[in-house]
């Protein structure tokens, strides 16, 4: 693959997924974990939180 200058710009086709889970990696010294979505959050009684 040939080097292309505007790749740090975002010049190729990167989901904002893909995207959080490259800089996460930075956040965590290197290590990688798979991304987790999160469906609901509730407090502890277990009500819904907006």
């Amino acid at each position: 693959m040939l080097p292309v200058s505007s790749l740090p710009l975002g010049a190729i086709g990167v989901t904002p997924l893909e995207m959080a889970s490259a800089y996460a990696t930075f956040a965590n010294y290197g290590w990688q974990s798979p991304p987790t979505i999160i469906a609901c959050v509730t407090d502890g009684s277990g009500k819904f939180l907006n």
